[in-house]
């Protein structure tokens, strides 16, 4: 594995860690009957796990993951699966995603077969006899990994990787009261002081809800753009491209 998919597979598995919460939040609610929201959100942490896993090569987990997202689709959309049937297949597929990356964090590999367990599961069908005949999943060739994609106050932004040198759970900003949009304060990552930038003030809306920052660098600068949720990793644009160093020149963002 190179240097970039390497580091995209790092990024990966410390991402995963709160798609997979997710995932686990909606089983009580699912076994309740209380679950739409939760729903929504382990839909959306299945699809993105799905995408980004293929994109790191880790075929196996993404398709379980693709099991879960077509299940919570079908369920949002139709009902179906029924809402137990769902708990239990979330739950088994919860557990297979967990391994899996455990297994990736290792350098381990792992054997197939969990996908179609899982889908059995959510078919609300016990596993395949011995010799039973099985359908294969057939994923769509990975992609090479060009953009990270994250959301703010609403808008998709595509980030190059070549841009990107972190992602990371955001810390307490410190207020900055004379700095003008879309700075919104300053943030210490590894002992560096970065600004902060919310990128929905350029368009006038709601102060950006930060959960995460994606550290971008360019033209010898660094910046920690805010981020509503855990970003992904993606192929193609989506939403607004993002170029650091035209954005820094835009915005007279240089440190000196």
């Amino acid at each position: 594995m190179g240097d970039l998919r390497k580091r995209l597979l790092e990024i990966f598995l410390e991402e995963s860690i709160g798609q997979l919460a997710t995932i686990a939040k909606a089983v009580a609610p699912l076994r309740q009957g209380g679950e739409s929201q939760v729903v929504e959100a382990a839909f959306r942490s299945a699809h993105n796990l799905k995408g980004t896993a293929a994109l790191v090569r880790l075929t196996e987990t993404s398709a379980v993951a693709w099991a879960l997202e077509e299940a919570l689709e079908e369920h949002l959309h139709r009902g179906a699966p029924p809402a137990p049937t769902l708990a239990a297949g979330l739950q088994l597929g919860h557990e297979h995603l967990t391994r899996l990356l455990a297994a990736a964090r290792q350098g381990r590999t792992v054997p197939t077969g969990a996908a179609e367990e899982v889908r059995q599961a959510l078919a609300g069908v016990g596993p395949a006899a011995d010799g039973e005949q099985t359908t294969a999943l057939a994923l769509e060739p990975a992609l090479e990994p060009v953009y990270c994609l994250f959301r703010c106050s609403g808008r998709h932004y595509s980030l190059p990787i070549g841009q990107m040198t972190e992602i990371a759970a955001c810390p307490p900003l410190v207020p900055l009261p004379l700095a003008l949009p879309p700075i919104v304060g300053l943030v210490t990552l590894r002992g560096a002081v970065l600004p902060a930038i919310d990128l929905g003030q350029l368009h006038g809306t709601a102060p950006c809800p930060a959960a995460f920052l994606v550290v971008g660098a360019g033209a010898g600068e660094k910046l920690a753009f805010l981020a509503e949720e855990v970003p992904s990793l993606v192929a193609q644009i989506d939403g607004h491209y993002l170029d650091v160093p035209q954005f820094i020149d835009r915005h007279r963002m240089r440190s000196t």
